[in-house]
Order: C-alpha cells, then sequence, then structure tokens
C-alpha cells in the first residue's frame, strides 16, 4: 500500500512516553513518514489514504523478539531431535510460528539458530508477508563437531573453518553471525564448559566485522561470557551461570561478570521463557523438569542481579526450543517485572532497547520517522497491566491491520 494512515486516541510513540495520548501517523510503503501528535485526525496537508482507526485501544510499537528458532517445533525434544531435517515441515513449522508471533503483537523476530540455507529463504519469504512476523537469520550457530546444535548445520574446527562459514552465511543473507561459546541442551554438550578459545572467538568477530554483520554469542556460563566480551563481542544470549549440580555460582562471581557486561555495554538477551514453560509443560515425572526447578530459581535471582547492576536487557524468548510456544513474548515480559523491572522497562526491553540491540533498517522500536509501521493495541494500558499483553486486540505490521486468533497460539 503507497500510502496510508493510522490514528487513535491512546496511542503511545515510544515506552518512554508516560501517557498514552491522541496521534495520527502518516505511513508510505509499510514505513512511518510523519507523525503528527496531540491530535486523533489526520492534518488537511496529509494525502487522502486508508485510514486505520485505532480509537480507544491503547497502542505502542510493536515487538522485537530478539531471540527465536523458527523451525524448531516446541515440542520437548530440541536437544535430542536427530536425522535429516525435513524441509517442507521446516517451512509449514515456520510459517505457523511467524503467524504465532504476530498474534501477539511481535512483528520482528531474530532467527538465532536455523537449518541454512532454509532459513534464510524462510526468511526472504516472511519480509513481504503481511500476515507473518518478519524474521531477521543467523543461520546456523557456529558450534564445534558436535557441539550444542550441530544438527543445524554449523560444525567448525578451527579459525579458518570458522571464517569460512561467516562469509558463506554472509553470502547467503546472514542479518547477524551467532556463534555458541559455551556448550548447551544438546547431549553431550556441557552448558558450563567454553565452546571456542577466544582467539577463534576473535577471529569470528573480525570476520563478521569485514562483512559488516554483528556477532551474538550463546552463553550459559561464567568464563564464555568472559571470553564472548574479550573478544569483542557484545550481545549475550542467555547470559546464565550454569554450574555443575547446577548450584548458584558465588556472589562474588556474580558480582564479577556484571560488572565486565556493564562495562563493556554489553547487552543480554533474556530468554527466561524456557525454564516458565519447561515447568509449565514438562512431564511431571521427567528429569529435565527437576533440572530446571532448580535452573529456573536460580536464573530468575541472577536476572535480578544483573538488572539491579545496571546490564541492559532486552527481550527474547528463545521460542521454538524445548517447550518455548511462539506466543511466548508477554510471558517473557512479565517474567522480567518478576525479577525486577518495572512495567515500562520490561516494555522498552521488548521495543526500543531491542531495536538498538538488532541493529536493523527500519527496526527502531518506537514509531518515529523512518521506523516500521508497526504498532500493536490493547483494551488496557500495559503500563498499569501488563497481563493485557496476553490479548492485543489488533496488531499492524506495515499497515496490514490483524485482529489475532486464538487458534494460532
Amino acid at each position: 500500500m503507497a500510502n496510508a494512515i493510522v490514528i487513535g486516541r491512546r496511542i503511545r510513540l515510544d515506552h518512554e512516553q508516560p501517557c498514552a495520548q491522541p496521534a495520527a501517523i502518516l505511513v508510505r510503503e509499510g514505513i512511518v513518514e510523519e507523525v503528527s501528535r496531540g491530535c486523533d485526525r489526520a492534518p488537511s496537508r496529509w494525502p487522502m489514504a486508508p485510514t486505520i482507526d485505532l480509537g480507544e485501544l491503547v497502542a505502542g510499537p510493536a515487538f522485537i523478539d530478539m531471540h527465536v528458532h523458527v523451525t524448531e517445533g516446541a515440542r520437548g525434544d530440541s536437544d535430542v531431535v536427530s536425522g535429516p531435517i525435513d524441509s517442507g515441515e521446516c517451512r509449514t513449522q515456520a510459517r505457523h510460528a511467524l503467524e504465532s508471533l504476530l498474534s501477539v503483537g511481535v512483528t520482528v523476530a531474530r532467527d538465532c539458530g536455523g537449518p541454512a540455507p532454509l532459513v534464510f529463504q524462510i526468511s526472504r519469504n516472511a519480509q513481504a508477508a503481511s500476515d507473518q512476523a518478519r524474521l531477521y537469520s543467523a543461520g546456523a550457530p557456529l558450534t564445534p563437531p558436535g557441539g550444542h546444535a550441530a544438527r543445524m548445520g554449523g560444525e567448525a574446527s578451527g579459525g579458518f573453518a570458522l571464517e569460512k562459514l561467516v562469509e558463506n552465511f554472509a553470502a547467503a543473507g546472514a542479518t547477524q553471525i551467532k556463534v555458541m561459546a559455551s556448550g548447551g541442551g544438546t547431549a553431550g554438550s556441557n552448558p558450563w564448559d567454553a565452546a571456542f578459545t577466544t582467539a577463534e572467538l576473535e577471529r569470528v568477530v573480525a570476520a563478521s566485522r569485514a562483512v559488516g554483520l554483528p556477532v551474538t554469542a550463546h552463553c550459559l556460563s561464567a568464563n564464555s561470557i568472559r571470553q564472548a566480551l574479550a573478544a569483542g563481542i557484545r550481545v549475550i544470549e542467555h547470559a546464565k551461570l550454569r554450574s555443575p549440580g547446577d548450584r548458584r555460582i558465588d556472589e562474588e562471581t556474580r558480582a564479577e561478570v556484571a560488572r565486565a557486561l556493564v562495562n563493556h555495554e554489553a547487552v543480554v538477551v533474556s530468554t527466561l521463557s524456557v525454564g516458565h514453560y519447561v515447568l509449565e509443560r514438562a512431564p511431571a515425572a521427567s528429569e529435565i523438569r527437576a533440572v530446571w526447578s532448580r535452573r529456573q530459581h536460580n536464573d530468575l535471582l541472577d536476572t535480578r542481579d544483573l538488572i539491579e547492576s545496571g546490564v541492559t536487557i532486552v527481550a527474547g524468548t528463545d521460542a521454538g526450543w524445548r517447550w518455548t510456544p511462539f506466543d511466548a513474548m508477554p510471558t517473557e515480559l512479565s517474567l522480567l517485572t518478576q525479577s525486577g523491572m518495572s512495567a515500562a522497562e520490561a516494555l522498552r526491553a521488548g521495543t526500543m532497547t531491542a531495536a538498538d540491540a538488532a541493529r536493523l533498517p527500519g527496526v527502531k522500536g518506537r514509531l518515529t520517522v523512518g521506523s516500521f509501521a508497526d504498532l500493536a493495541a490493547y483494551s488496557a494500558d500495559p503500563h498499569t497491566n501488563i497481563t493485557v499483553l496476553e490479548s492485543a486486540a489488533c496488531v499492524v505490521r506495515g499497515v496490514a491491520a490483524k485482529h489475532p486468533s486464538p487458534e494460532l497460539r
């Protein structure tokens, strides 16, 4: 649509704005061209255009999920699936995932691990689909042979092999490079072990800079966080502090890691939803449920420590992994409030702060000139009741308005 106008009496242009106020937004080709504050009518000088009237709904910028896996099925089997990847099944799964993301007001998602080149094709298709979230993909995460998520196709041994994968993924359409700096849930991979040397991570960073891409690192231990920061990586996925036996590590180390994150101006992607949904959906007698009952308690405490230390946190759900569904963003933001953020801070973590970390054209997490015309609207104000995020009344993605259906979730 060449031109459109969005109007409403209760719009926040960003989540630093304390109160929702009347506004009109002129849109051209899905991008905000002009904003008129204080009035819910289009200025007379604007061109005639189809209008979306949000009325009394409370609207604001749509959300950015900084960590998803759209080709995963959220069936609890992420760490044990093996064998050839079925591209048809992946495409079907990804479409459902992207529709589900949109249903809760997520219009931009960063895929942090999927089979390449398939996931790049899925990303390209999603950009033009107004009934799905936009997708920006890293391709397969770089991991040692047999390492965490090796089945996605990103295995590499040594600096030269890592550099070649970076070049290949960049040429195929990657918007970021993902590296497994520690082990994870994959069988035979320990989360408290570093996966690469600092020198190898430095080569990943140098190769990524050469092709103009940022690097994001999966880190589930203190040492992997230290190594990633030393190598120049500034977006840390998870930032968990795992130890053998899942005991909480000592206070001195927790404080030292938090200081390092702040001093390096790093950003942490939260992913608290994983443990939440394991505890909600895993079979009651399963071993994984027993493990995560300890982990999730510690993760919430550690996240509170990071927030209190001044670490920048952005919202990512890890949707698709284990039992984490693609409509998990409301839960993720609520968990951030349980960890010490105010509702406004959590909403910024899912919009403007996330956009600043993602560094993607048009993705600003604010309704401002040059941003995507993406909004999510609710019957009540999420600044005063964050649980309203579970029921989006209307989602606007580049001026295609959608009223989410429960069956998408």
